[in-house]
């Protein structure tokens, strides 16, 4: 058995077939039905870990039914001659592994990376000073979009700060974008979680604001001297002309003096200067002065060449300062993020999942091997890393030392341990989630290698998912595109490593059509031969279910999806799945706000033009509604907006839509929505506002998933469809720019400390001014250049191998003389090869499209019926309480409901406004009712009875939960701890009952029998007036 092997796995080559064999031939190997306790597989995705699960589970369960190799399938039999087996044997192990497994399911480890991280830092809370409660916070997005509201509050009362994010907002006014910095700032945050840039801003967050300043007046004086050196050179440049003996008017056009002027002038702009000739007409002097002139020039261009060089460099670094300051402010306001973040992390007891890999790489693997495989319980002996291409630096160093322990060392038995890694280069997509494909680069091709063993490479060559038509283009498309890769290794890769063999699936069809680019027009050309394409393969008996579109972004996603919609194509997006799109969903949103906002008329509006949809007159009604609103609502629904904004979230929703009848059948968006306020709740009492702050930072991402076997065309990113194939694809918008210059990431420039008030490195957007800033930031520029060309070629190759039976391309061709290429560039010059004229054919065509009598298994949808907790509570009987007053609605209980919320916030006098202010911003408290219910509460604190339980030095506790002996809770409203005895206050609105006397007499018992003694128990009536009875 080869103990380091690595599979090399292109695009449908069977990865997970061969990644399933492999775990087999290992768990089976020594014939123990525990064997599977000294296995872990990692891959990336939840649903990746279900496929393996299920492969292998299956797998075993098929072998354990069979009785000969003549009967079983090619895994079978590969596995039994691996093995040496018979099929009898193998099915006896079989069997008795699966009972074994499934018996010990825990134990079963195919997981993800991050769960496996997880389980360590678990492990190891303690060390790492980590409360053992921690919770893991998934939506880094979420927590981003916390710290930055709490960043902005900060606006007003701290100066400073303040200051920062007015710079910023003129910053992002004078790049022509909106004022509104949030999104920004979110942006910008974002880079809090990449990788590849936690070590520059970790030592960010040691930095104050105090700091960032110093080093703006560092760059700005900076700045300065260059500008004086480049007015300096320019001056000398017009005194040489005169000195040669030349006139300003003697050159050709005035290009030369133009050029020189600008920069004595100081107004030369980056984007106009540099793409001229002016450079090589110096260097060969030609054309320097008019032909007209008879003068001799050779020393005139030597003299304003070098001085055009030297302007041109310190120009290049002016601009590459002006750049990195340009920085210096979102740089600070990331520091300050950053803090936050550590507060909100404090403060909620959560770790957000990116930090797992930092926190192993800093504490948990240095320590010895047997002591964390001790700690942890288990002892892996064999390794499976599926995916390899996306796995992070420090996932692969965190894992290194615990994979070297197993290859280097044997068992009891003096057996070693085994790595299987599974990966392609070419798919490497997620180099913006912390993907490093060098690392499988460097293991492949003998690069670097961790361990002392050196890895058998094997390359799985044959193509098992396309028809051959298919994989044929990809292999001549591929090699072809390789020669516009300028970096070799990239050259190599695709030219030898996308070759593939074709398998027993004859025929396929390719489409590839070139469209002019009409700029505006509507309907997109694009959506129309999308449409065209959908209707072909329809006509050819394929259901709309066999169809997915592929696009490089949502924006192109939305105009797909719109555009069929409205042409009656069922379809399913991933946009269209988002629970904000949902009308409902949308309404219940406005309804919330309205709630909180009553005086706004936007939500006003939207609620009318919900209820009023189907209405004639719908305008005319809104707006004879629209100041009345609450009556409205009341009057035709049973809606009172007085009672809903006292209960919870949950509460509200589920009475609006009883009330309102939204739902009468099954609605998986509210249904979600409703689960959405569930979790929510689970670990919040912020109520309304609060939830709906968590909304809007969640929305973009509460989704459903994508349903499985419904016929309709999926419409999806091609970052989403990794991994996945579809019989027909079809590929719109293929004309994507690689590396686009618009789109470039941010990089990290090393500097002298010294130089730049104790900052290490200086960020930047790539551009092509870096080369000019020192050796460094040109190797970063270069590097960075390489990669993000790698991507762009990868996503295409992903994009163009999903398909099985037929691939659609759309492009439009691009004109050659463009500075950067395209997905466009490299189809049309691939199609000039084969023959394809644009101007006599409208598309060309490899293959053809088959017609098919071929059924796919189309899911059939059930209904499930919805039921609300309104309604489940309705049906049970409670037994009713006695009470002391009749009432036609329930302001009384309300009210009571209010004054008991507001007590529970209250300590001493001094905490009143702050309550009131609480219980406003939740929307418990409306205008006309605050001064009220303020007066109210001071006639509590300040009665003659009353005021010593609620003075600032007393121990008190508002609503404790106590369990008593026989398993039930009490909750008295206030125990007030004085000299070694305990006071019972306990407030009540309306009548008094005797059932009062008994409720806190049996609070005193309680209380008693834990050994406090009873000073005082009070009962306090809250009305109009307070009373006080003590009991």
């Amino acid at each position: 058995m080869v103990n380091f092997k690595i599979l090399s796995a292109s695009a449908g080559t069977g990865k997970t077939y061969q990644l399933t064999k492999a775990y087999l031939l290992v768990l089976l190997k020594n014939r123990s039905p525990q064997n599977f306790r000294n296995l872990l597989a990692l891959t990336f995705t939840n649903k990746a870990v279900a496929e393996m699960k299920q492969r292998i589970l299956f797998s075993l369960s098929s072998f354990a039914s069979t009785q000969n190799t003549t009967s079983q399938d090619t895994l079978f039999n590969e596995v039994a001659d691996a093995l040496k087996l018979n099929a009898e044997e193998l099915a006896e192990l079989s069997k008795k592994t699966l009972q074994s497994l499934l018996h010990n399911y825990a134990f079963f480890d195919v997981s993800t990376i991050d769960a496996f991280n997880y389980r360590l830092i678990r492990t190891f809370a303690k060390d790492l000073n980590i409360s053992q409660n921690f919770e893991v916070e998934l939506d880094t997005d979420y927590v981003l979009g916390k710290a930055v509201n709490r960043v902005l509050e900060k606006a007003g009362t701290n100066k400073t700060l303040t200051s920062l994010l007015v710079e910023f907002a003129f910053q992002k006014i004078d790049e022509g974008k909106s004022w509104n910095i949030s999104f920004d700032m979110k942006e910008i945050g974002k880079l809090i979680y990449q990788e590849n840039h936690n070590t520059h801003l970790k030592s960010l967050a040691t930095k104050e604001t105090a700091d960032f300043l110093e080093l703006r007046k560092e760059l700005e004086n900076k700045i300065r001297s260059i500008e004086a050196i480049i007015k300096n050179e320019a001056e000398t440049a017009f005194s040489e002309i005169s000195r040669l003996g030349f006139d300003l008017e003697d050159f050709s056009r005035g290009t030369i003096p133009n050029h020189f002027k600008m920069h004595l002038e100081g107004e030369a702009k980056p984007e106009k200067l540099y793409k001229n000739a002016i450079e090589n007409n110096l260097r060969d002097n030609r054309g320097v002065i008019k032909a007209s002139i008879q003068k001799e020039t050779g020393e005139l261009s030597r003299v304003l060449l070098a001085l055009y060089q030297n302007i041109k460099g310190e120009f290049h670094k002016k601009v590459m300062l002006q750049k990195f300051l340009g920085k210096i402010t979102p740089l600070a306001l990331i520091a300050e993020i950053q803090r936050e973040i550590e507060t909100l992390k404090e403060e909620n007891a959560f770790l957000t999942i990116n930090e797992f890999n930092e926190l192993i790489s800093r504490e948990i693997k240095k320590q010895p091997i047997p002591y964390i495989y001790e700690r942890m319980g288990e002892r892996y002996r064999h390794y499976f890393i599926d995916e390899f291409q996306d796995t992070s630096v420090l996932q692969w160093e965190n894992l290194i030392p615990l994979i070297g322990h197993a290859l280097e060392s044997a068992n009891d038995f003096g057996q070693p341990g085994s790595l299987l890694l599974v990966g392609d280069v070419k798919q490497s997509i997620y180099r913006w989630r912390g993907g490093e494909p060098q690392q499988f680069k460097n293991l492949v091709y003998g690069l670097k290698n961790p361990f002392t063993i050196t890895p058998q490479v094997e390359k799985l060559q044959k193509n098992w998912r396309s028809h051959d038509e298919i994989i044929t283009f990809n292999n001549h498309f591929f090699s072809f595109v390789a020669k516009a890769m300028q970096n070799e290794a990239a050259q190599k890769l695709y030219a030898e490593a996308s070759q593939q063999e074709t398998n027993h699936k004859k025929g396929g069809v390719v489409k590839i059509a070139l469209i002019a680019n009409e700029t505006g027009r509507e309907p997109h050309p694009h959506c129309e031969k999308t449409l065209s394409s959908i209707q072909e393969i329809i006509g050819h008996g394929h259901p709309h279910a066999a169809i997915c579109i592929l696009v490089r972004n949502k924006r192109n996603e939305h105009i797909v999806a719109e555009y069929l919609i409205e042409n009656e194509v069922p379809v399913i997006s991933a946009e269209g799945l988002l629970l904000e799109n949902n009308e409902i969903v949308d309404f219940l949103i406005s309804f919330l706000h309205f709630i909180l906002n009553p005086l706004e008329k936007e939500y006003a509006f939207a609620i009318l033009s919900f209820l009023l949809k189907d209405s004639v007159n719908i305008h005319d009604t809104m707006a004879l509604h629209a100041d009345k609103i609450s009556d409205y609502l009341r009057d035709n629904y049973g809606v009172e907006i007085a009672s809903l904004k006292f209960l919870g979230t949950l509460d509200i929703v589920e009475t609006l839509l009883n009330k309102l009848n939204l739902i009468s059948d099954s609605n998986a968006y509210v249904m979600a929505f409703l689960d959405a306020i569930v979790e929510y709740e689970k670990t919040s009492t912020a109520g309304i506002h609060g939830f709906l702050e968590y909304w809007h930072l969640k929305k973009s991402k509460l989704a459903l998933p994508m349903p499985e076997n419904m016929n309709a065309v999926k419409i999806m990113t091609i970052h989403k469809s990794k991994g996945l194939e579809f019989p027909f694809v079809i590929f719109p918008f293929a004309d994507e720019r690689i590396n686009d210059s618009r789109k470039q990431g941010e990089i990290w420039v090393p500097v002298a400390p010294d130089e730049h008030s104790g900052f290490e490195a200086l960020m930047a957007t790539n551009n092509r001014f870096l080369p000019y800033y020192s050796e460094a930031a040109a190797a970063a520029h270069d590097s960075e250049n390489e990669k993000s060309t790698l991507d762009d070629f990868n996503v295409l190759y992903v994009a163009l191998t999903r398909a099985v039976k037929g691939l659609y391309i759309i492009s439009s061709p691009t004109a050659e003389q463009s500075e950067q290429i395209s997905y466009a560039t490299l189809i049309g010059r691939y199609l000039q090869t084969v023959g394809f004229n644009k101007d006599e054919m409208a598309e060309m065509v490899f293959g053809r499209l088959e017609v098919t009598k071929e059924t796919m298994p189309i899911g059939q949808q059930s209904v499930i019926g919805y039921g609300n907790a309104h309604n489940f509570l309705t049906s049970i009987e409670i037994a009713k309480q006695e009470v002391a007053y009749d009432r036609e609605n329930d302001d009384s209980v309300l009210f009571g409901n209010l004054v008991h919320s507001l007590l529970a916030d209250i300590h001493c006098e001094d905490d009143i406004s702050k309550a009131i202010a609480t219980h406003t911003e939740k929307g418990m408290l409306k205008g006309e009712e605050i001064k009220g219910v303020e007066n109210l509460l001071y006639k509590v604190v300040q009665n003659e009875n009353l005021s010593r339980y609620f003075a600032k030095h007393i121990d008190a506790k508002n609503e404790s939960e106590i369990l008593t002996e026989d398993g039930s809770v009490i909750r008295p409203d206030r125990l007030v701890f004085d000299q070694g005895k305990v006071s019972i206050i306990d407030f009540k609105t309306g009548g008094r009952l005797e059932s009062h006397r008994h409720q806190i007499e049996k609070y005193a018992d309680v209380i008693s029998k834990m050994g406090h003694p009873i000073d005082q128990k009070v009962l306090v009536y809250i009305n109009k007036e307070i009373n006080t009875v003590v009991v």
